[in-house]
């Protein structure tokens, strides 16, 4: 798949003011040395944004780089503009499990384009308190 440099860069610039947290990384294409300098940098979890400029649409992935279960407890696509469908607000995301990526988003533009912001909030899903009240 040809990779549209462009497009990249605009979405760079449109996520600059997200700053990454410690635990995750963020990421606009994940190839394996992005991956290993997260991984070293401490980060549980990496996402970043695939463009698919025939479809004008670009899909939001996390992928996990412990050995652990990471929760990802909410994601968030927020100051949309021009983006198609209910994907703008907040949604509970899976429990991705150790070196497994899942697709969290597509973000489908209406006609030529448009902008959004995202993030990421996540956790060890085997350091949440269980339920007390079930026996």
């Amino acid at each position: 798949m040809p990779v549209n440099h462009s497009a990249y860069l605009a979405l760079i610039l449109a996520l600059a003011p997200l700053m990454p947290s410690r635990a995750q990384q963020i990421m606009y294409r994940a190839d394996s040395a992005k991956v290993a300098r997260a991984v070293e940098s401490g980060a549980r979890l990496v996402h970043w944004v695939e463009t698919v400029p025939d479809a004008g649409q670009h899909i939001l992935y996390a992928r996990n780089v412990t050995n652990r279960p990471v929760r990802v407890s909410s994601y968030e696509v927020y100051e949309c503009m021009e983006v198609r469908g209910r994907v703008c607000g907040i949604h509970e995301g899976p429990v991705v499990q150790p070196g497994k990526t899942v697709r969290l988003a597509v973000i489908t533009f209406r006609g030529g384009g448009g902008s959004y912001k995202y993030r990421v909030n996540a956790e060890f899903a085997d350091s949440i308190p269980g339920d007390s009240t079930r026996q």
